[in-house]
């Protein structure tokens, strides 16, 4: 007698890996979630039919350790209406396949997921024009207690880094400008209680007016955004910070976060866009 697997499977997330490889959560008909790889590249794995999806190797993982539950009370859900444009939206989910997370502490991607919508709802109270605004979060009904998937924001046209490194900088006027932008910015987020623990230029973002892509395009707006990292004064640093030269000297992780930490980063900024000024 040959047992069959009455259950049904389709791919929930896929992404390309190191040296062409494919990394996969696969989602099955009883709301059970698995991760695996595949040594084949994307384009191959995608076109996968559900009989072989079945087949491929897999691991079980707990939901509850990838998407925290969806609570009505504290959180606001993104119901996006038929006008809304979709390219004026940025959706965010944790890069759960990216790095070896998945396998040592799959539990701090719901944590990150929660520790980002603690302070996205606050600002989504005492909104602010130079953080990133946010619209809400994604439930996905298909995952059992409806789990939020994803974070919602506004979508801007570049980050910092991208902006210096196309050669858009140009006048010491932008240096202010940005400057002054980020100030204001962080000093929102201390003022609701938050350190953002990782203030550095691929998290501050920029819109900019017609012909993004020229020099003399005009910065509409400047953001600090990415908030994942962020969390309260006093609490401990321990799921994710900015990266060693952003950090003040003595700072360790595990420390208790405090407005030093992200004064140090934006005193680090100045400097940073000098350099890249002086590069042309």
């Amino acid at each position: 007698m040959v047992l069959t697997d009455a259950k049904t499977y389709a791919f929930f997330v896929l992404q390309s890996h190191s040296h062409g490889t494919t990394r996969y959560l696969i989602l099955d008909s009883d709301a059970q979630i698995y991760w695996g790889q595949s040594s084949r590249p994307i384009h191959v794995v995608q076109r996968t039919q559900p009989l072989g999806i079945a087949r491929l190797p897999r691991t079980h993982l707990e939901v509850s350790d990838l998407f925290p539950p969806y609570n009505p009370l504290t959180m606001t859900e993104f119901l996006p209406s038929p006008s809304q444009d979709p390219s004026a939206i940025f959706t965010k989910r944790q890069n759960i396949l990216s790095g070896e997370r998945i396998l040592t502490q799959p539990e701090a991607y719901a944590q990150l997921t929660m520790q980002e919508i603690r302070i996205a709802e606050e600002l989504g109270k005492q909104p602010h024009a130079n953080v990133c605004a946010y619209l809400g979060v994604v439930v996905d009904r298909r995952l059992r207690n409806r789990r939020v998937t994803d974070i919602v924001y506004k979508r801007y046209t570049c980050d910092l880094f991208h902006y210096v490194s196309c050669g858009l900088l140009r006048h010491r006027s932008q240096i202010s400008h940005i400057l002054a932008a980020v100030y204001a910015g962080m000093r929102h987020i201390h003022s609701l209680g938050f350190v953002h623990c990782d203030l550095r230029p691929e998290n501050i973002f920029l819109t900019l007016g017609a012909d993004a892509g020229n020099a003399q395009a005009v910065i509409e707006e400047v953001v600090v955004g990415d908030l994942d990292a962020a969390v309260r004064i006093g609490e401990h640093v321990e799921l994710k910070a900015a990266t060693r030269e952003w950090w003040p000297e003595g700072f360790e992780w595990g420390d208790r976060a405090r407005t030093e930490l992200d004064e140090y980063s934006f005193a680090c900024l100045g400097p940073w866009l000098g350099e890249w000024l002086e590069k042309g």
